[in-house]
This record gives C-alpha cells, structure tokens and sequence, in this order.
C-alpha cells in the first residue's frame, strides 16, 4: 500500500468563498499511482456537489508525496482513494 509522505491539502475555493458556503465538504478521489508514487491520474469518487471542490481536489492531488506500493519489495503501481476535507 502507498504511504502518504506529504499533502499539503486543498485550498479552500474562490468560488466557495463568493457563494458563502459554510458546510465541511468532502471530496474523494481515485488516484493512479506509477511505480515511483507519482500521481499520473486523478478522477472524482465522491463529489463535493459544486462550488469548486472537486476542482480544488484534483488540483491538490499533484502536489501529493507518497512512497510507492511494494510487491516482494520491489515498487509497483497502484490505485488508491484520498479523502479532501
């Protein structure tokens, strides 16, 4: 299983701001995972229904660190899920 090394988190969205919304918002995505730990892709699982969430989301997963997933110790690519609060 990949390690999560370093996330620095979603910005909160402009467009979240201007419409005043005050709700926690919840974002999940599918990340794609080369064997170095790189995210090659990213797609929205749950969506945060608007306001630039998942936006902010997708953006914020190309700044994720992550050790790679071994298999007998070698790196291998993986998919996993990543939760935006």
């Amino acid at each position: 299983m990949p390690v999560v090394v370093e996330d620095p988190g979603a910005k909160y969205p402009a467009e979240a701001i201007k419409d005043r919304v005050t709700t926690e918002t919840e974002v999940v995505l599918i990340l794609e995972l080369d064997a170095t730990g790189a995210v090659k892709n990213a797609t929205v699982d749950k969506s945060g229904n608007g306001h630039g969430f998942d936006e902010a989301a997708l953006e914020a997963a190309k700044t994720l660190k992550l050790e790679p997933a071994k298999r007998d110790g070698k790196p291998i690519t993986a998919k996993i899920r990543h939760r935006y609060v």
